[in-house]
């Protein structure tokens, strides 16, 4: 693998149908897009290591091994994960007097965030370190995210569904929609009358706060 001497900015959403992969479906969602802002590419050499695999390419390329925006695979008893930019792990902290950038939520309508959530859960997972990924698995999650209508709650099996509440706020923190006294771990949620943009739940058992958490919504 090596890091291409190009400079170039894209928002891309040629990202490959993986749906066992770690990074593309993760504990923390599935991404579907990614921004460079000056940023480079990979080229992949899998006769120097059979594991490696693009998971982000720029737009109009095949899913081969150039033009890759990020990669991951292991190496021994590790793990890797390269990306092309740092512009997605920009948080906007930072010198108040430099010119700060936000590239981790702000770009990429949040993909960012989801995308290196994924990347640092499967690399602190690896074997070596003897952490269970499934032990990180959240009690609550909601799928896709970014979800373009109809999403899934997925509740762990411990999770009394009698005394469980779900409240979805939008970005001035209206109530907009809840639900109680679940009949299955797994609920489909339709979001298709609300617009674009950030919301947040939160997700109750027996009056405790369980999980709090943000979905992105993307209508075409």
């Amino acid at each position: 693998m090596k890091f291409d001497l190009a400079n170039f900015s894209e928002t891309t959403t040629n990202i490959p149908a993986l749906p066992n992969d770690p990074l593309l479906n993760g504990v923390m969602g599935a991404p579907v897009e990614a921004m460079w802002s000056n940023g480079t590419s990979i080229t992949m050499n899998p006769q120097h290591n059979a594991s490696i695999v693009g998971v982000v390419y720029k737009n109009g390329s095949a899913f081969g091994n150039s033009n890759v925006m990020v990669a991951h695979g292991t190496y021994g008893n590790g793990r890797f994960v390269a990306f092309g930019d740092s512009s997605p792990c920009d948080d906007g902290t930072g010198d108040s007097n430099d010119q700060l950038y936000n590239g981790w939520t702000q770009d990429a309508n949040g993909n960012h965030e989801i995308l290196i959530m994924n990347a640092s859960i499967w690399l602190a997972s690896s074997p070596a370190n003897g952490i269970n990924l499934a032990a990180l698995e959240p009690p609550v999650s909601f799928f896709p995210n970014p979800v373009q209508g109809m999403g899934t709650l997925k509740l762990a099996p411990e999770v009394d569904l009698a005394k469980s509440t779900f409240k979805l706020f939008d970005a001035s923190g209206k109530l907009i929609f809840s639900m109680d006294k679940f009949s299955s771990h797994e609920i489909s949620i339709d979001l298709t009358a609300f617009k674009s943009g950030f919301y947040y739940f939160d997700f109750k058992e027996a009056s405790e706060n369980v999980k709090s958490g943000k979905i992105i919504l993307t209508r075409d």
